[in-house]
């Protein structure tokens, strides 16, 4: 079998290959993306000093070039194994985080051979999940007298009656954020009764590899009203 990183060819048969898969959960819960990565081990052939530094820099040249696919072929050389990362459908690309390192310095080392290790990863979608995080919450207030108290030219301070009953008063803000896009704000539960405009914020996404992730956005709204407000925070939807 022959392990080939985009145009460049390793000897056949010289690699140990592993290959874990982590499965990325949102705040919810719910699997949207897998970051597969593949650690190879292998070792360079070469007669004499020279030869084996030739092959090594031209390793370390073909590793530095990112977002090419890795894969093991089957003997022949034109079958893919399963073991494999492709740039296709990848959010990050295939790229080389570790790497290639040269750490062996005893047996055949420089003399007929040259071990190497490094090792690649990727991420991919694997749901049509949305939402990385949500959070909404409401406040009340007001319903009750409004007082206060006024200093009095002689003796203590006085204590006043301003409104038997105040309007009352309620809150509904959250935040969202989405991984690929900017997720859809939650209405305003009560919409008849908005004090004031309105407020939304969006803040700037992640570059993450090729795309960007985790497009954030809030929301408030203030109410008032002469009856009680009456309601409970949205819940985390798709």
């Amino acid at each position: 079998m022959q392990l080939k990183w985009g145009t460049y060819s390793f000897d056949a048969n010289t690699n140990l290959i592993g290959k874990t898969v982590e499965v990325m959960w949102n705040e919810g819960g719910q699997p949207y993306k897998e970051r597969r990565r593949m650690d190879v081990q292998g070792f360079l052939t070469g007669s004499g000093q020279a030869a084996l530094t030739t092959a090594e820099n031209a390793l370390i040249a073909a590793l530095q070039v990112q977002n090419q696919s890795l894969t093991l072929y089957q003997d022949g050389g034109t079958t893919e194994s399963a073991l494999l990362l492709s740039p296709t459908n990848s959010i990050t690309g295939v790229r080389i985080v570790r790497g290639p390192d040269f750490t062996s310095t005893q047996g055949p080392e420089y003399a007929t051979e040259r071990k190497f290790s490094f090792t690649a990863e990727a991420e991919y979608p694997v749901s049509t999940f949305t939402l990385l995080s949500f959070t909404e919450t409401l406040s009340f207030g007001g319903g009750g007298p409004q007082r206060d108290v006024f200093p009095a030219l002689e003796g203590p301070p006085v204590s006043f009656l301003i409104y038997a009953q105040t309007p009352y008063e309620a809150s509904q803000s959250g935040q969202a954020t989405g991984w690929l896009d900017y997720p859809a704000i939650m209405a305003p539960i009560w919409p008849a009764f908005l004090k004031v405009a309105p407020k939304v914020t969006r803040g700037n996404p992640k570059r993450n590899g090729l795309v960007y992730t985790d497009f954030p956005v809030s929301w408030s709204y203030e109410f008032k009203s002469a009856s009680p407000l009456v309601g409970i925070p949205n819940r985390w939807i798709e």
